[in-house]
């Protein structure tokens, strides 16, 4: 059995045939038992001729077809080799397209409980012919059974017809979708998408392309809520994994070691991570054990009255989640909706003290502005509750996403409390989380549209797609199949432990991350979500701040943009730890710092994949100030002085901790030594070690390698 190609890859979906319309085979014929229809045909008791003889035929039929999909099938993927040298990437993706339309159709024409098997013989006929006429080829005329017509079972005149009828076939035969749009529109043209809608059937079967390549177009309409101060709004996509038995809420379900990073791990160290979860693959994205993550962030930025900053981005702060099929909508796609608050850490109720003056719902925090990100408010939609799946395309309707908060002021469990909502349908339970007053939620307008995202960017005239050169999409955090050239890095700061340094409560801890050369100077490539109003690359990322909280679970994501040529290989992660105040003088009290290489020094290896368990240590002389330079990178680990934790009870310490989490998304990088050699070989003057990392790779067999 040949599986389904995977979406955005195979061809167009398959239309059944239309209803009332004869087929070359006569009347339907029983669908025979499992196993070889001959041999089932033969234990059969003796039946006529006349009744036997359809049944012999059909098989007969399939068997021939089949064997000529799976040689035409061979001698196309022949040719995509010579489309990937010439790059002439428009032809390869088109029989790319066509090669996986063949195999579903052999799928088909083998699975005999099939009622399509006439129009799917006809359809393998008339694309197989077509794509030889088109490479100029032999082609031949048949009969109305689609048998070769010759002159045993056809007349001169009838097979000087045929030949006339074949040239005009061969010319529709051309005109074939290659694509899902393609499909789309011509399911359009006959009625089909608005007779399934009304009959409220679109997305709900296999045959109507709900497994079809869709994407998710999310809208944000307003917000109603009171809040002192400007909000970030992040959207983002989860799913419910598939076989989870428990476990506990939030990161329980996930390994804590994986792919070389160990606990209190030298981060300067790299290793080959071990075959073949390379690059995190089993990942969608943020794996929670329970849900994963399985898009990038959608960042939105309103003001205190709930409206963007600029005012000629009202009704268009919009995305397009890419590959969010009606099927993966259907079984339980939720959008998750994380409310951030750019303010203060305790905001005056009566507006008198204004001490974060000048704060913006999106830009750069320096590190003397009373300005922090607290947690304001989570909510959580069900798509497939609100029946998503089932709109027609470009179709837009208006929801509300209700809102909550956590029952503590301090915003303890608020990284987690989207876990909860999901498994209650977005219901408050008591104790856990509970409404916000004076809030109504966030109204966004949703819609899907079918077919595959660079078609619709070309082609698409409906909104957002009419103003395609301001539209920002939002990917997959994590795809199998990526498309060419993508290059980024997701980094996740998950969790810390933080001394109290003395303290007589614990501390309001901001982490804030830096890309940072080996030199010490800033490298602009992070992003802290996509959206019209996230299009500048930043150097720094500051972690939302929970209040009396030396243990925060932070959970947030952002994507890295790996910089050209080798400045990825000289930079590292730098995390400073600091302690938060309302307080003009000193808003921010550095205590530690960990830093994290994003390469390895001996091979220029990308970091591994997984959690990466990093030290705290005291800061060095000028890093309070923000004037030093990285020698922490060549120093020898004895001379970093560790940043101790004192326990609560009694008189035992620990090393102060940042877990990290690292996932590569890459066609250009890789975190396997063997095949970074093998794209660098020309740095390799020896050949017997490249000839010793081509059988490795061959023997290991690492996914990356296909991916590359």
């Amino acid at each position: 059995m040949v599986p389904k190609p995977p979406p955005g890859v195979g061809g167009p979906a398959l239309p059944k045939p239309p209803p009332g319309v004869a087929t070359a085979g006569g009347p339907a014929i029983p669908a025979p038992p499992t196993g070889n229809p001959l041999v089932a045909a033969a234990a059969k008791p003796a039946a006529t001729p006349a009744a036997a003889k359809p049944v012999e035929s059909e098989a007969a039929m399939d068997s021939k077809l089949v064997s000529e999909i799976e040689g035409s099938v061979k001698e196309w993927r022949q040719k995509l080799m010579g489309l990937l040298k010439a790059q002439d990437f428009a032809e390869f993706n088109r029989v790319k397209n066509q090669v996986a339309t063949l195999l579903e159709w052999r799928r088909q024409l083998l699975d005999k409980s099939s009622k399509q098997h006439d129009w799917v013989r006809h359809q393998v006929i008339r694309l197989i012919e077509s794509r030889r006429q088109m490479e100029q080829a032999f082609t031949m005329p048949r009969t109305a059974d689609d048998s070769v017509a010759t002159t045993t079972n056809s007349t001169i005149s009838d097979l000087h017809e045929k030949h006339k009828d074949m040239a005009q076939r061969m010319v529709d035969g051309a005109k074939l979708p290659d694509s899902v749009y393609e499909q789309y529109r011509a399911e359009e043209e006959g009625g089909q998408r608005q007779r399934k809608a009304a009959s409220g059937t679109l997305g709900d079967e296999e045959g109507d392309g709900g497994g079809a390549t869709a994407n998710l177009y999310v809208n944000v309409k307003a917000a109603i809520f009171s809040s002192p101060d400007p909000v970030q709004i992040v959207f983002s996509l989860w799913v419910r994994n598939e076989g989870y038995s428990g476990g506990g809420a939030g990161r329980s379900g996930r390994s804590a070691s994986v792919a070389g990073a160990s606990p209190a791990a030298d981060p300067r160290a790299s290793t080959s991570p071990p075959m073949p979860g390379a690059s995190d693959e089993t990942a969608g994205g943020v794996d929670t054990g329970e849900f994963t993550q399985v898009s990038e962030e959608f960042l939105v930025g309103l003001t205190n009255k709930g409206f963007p900053e600029d005012p000629d981005l009202f009704d268009k702060l919009c995305t397009v989640f890419v590959d969010a099929s009606r099927s993966k909508i259907r079984e339980h796609l939720f959008l998750v909706c994380r409310i951030y608050r750019i303010g203060t850490l305790n905001p005056d109720p009566k507006g008198k003290v204004n001490l974060a003056q000048g704060a913006k719902s999106i830009g750069d925090v320096t590190d003397s502005q009373v300005i922090f990100r607290r947690p304001f408010g989570l909510g959580v939609m069900d798509l497939a509750n609100f029946d998503v799946h089932q709109y027609t395309h470009g179709e837009e309707k208006e929801h509300t996403i209700m809102l909550y908060k956590t029952c503590n002021t301090e915003g303890y469990g608020f990284p987690e409390l989207h876990f909860n909502l999901m498994r209650n349908g977005n219901n408050a339970q008591e104790g856990i989380a509970e409404s916000i007053p004076q809030c109504t939620g966030v109204v966004v307008g949703l819609g899907v549209f079918d077919g595959h995202i660079s078609e619709l960017m070309k082609f698409e005239t409906k909104k957002p797609f009419d103003e395609r050169k301001d539209l920002k999409l939002t990917r997959r955090a994590m795809d199998k199949t990526m498309e060419i050239g993508r290059n980024d890095l997701y980094l996740t700061l998950v969790s810390g432990k933080f001394s109290q340094d003395g303290k007589k409560s614990a501390k309001n801890i901001e982490v804030k991350m830096t890309v940072m050369s080996e030199a010490g100077q800033g490298v602009p490539c992070l992003n802290k979500g996509t959206g019209r109003q996230s299009v500048i690359p930043s150097d720094t990322y500051r972690s939302c701040v929970y209040y009396h909280s030396n243990n925060p679970t932070i959970m947030e994501t952002v994507r890295m943009t790996i910089p050209d040529g080798d400045l990825f290989e000289k930079s590292h992660l730098f995390f400073l730890i600091s302690h938060c105040k309302d307080d003009k003088k000193t808003a921010r009290l550095s205590s530690s710092f960990c830093f994290l290489p994003l390469a390895a020094d001996a091979n220029g290896v990308a970091i591994p994949g997984g959690d990466h368990f990093l030290k705290g240590y005291k800061l060095l002389p000028g890093m309070d100030k923000g004037k030093f330079s990285p020698t922490y990178l060549t120093a020898d680990p004895s001379k970093l002085v560790e940043h101790k934790v004192k326990a609560l009870i009694g008189n035992s310490t620990s090393t102060e901790e940042l877990i990290v989490h690292a996932r590569l998304v890459s066609t250009k990088k890789t975190q396997i030594k063997e095949l970074h050699e093998l794209i660098n070989w020309r740095k390799i003057n020896d050949p017997t070690a490249l000839a010793a990392t081509f059988e490795k790779l061959i023997r290991n067999n690492w996914n990356d390698v296909v991916k590359m």
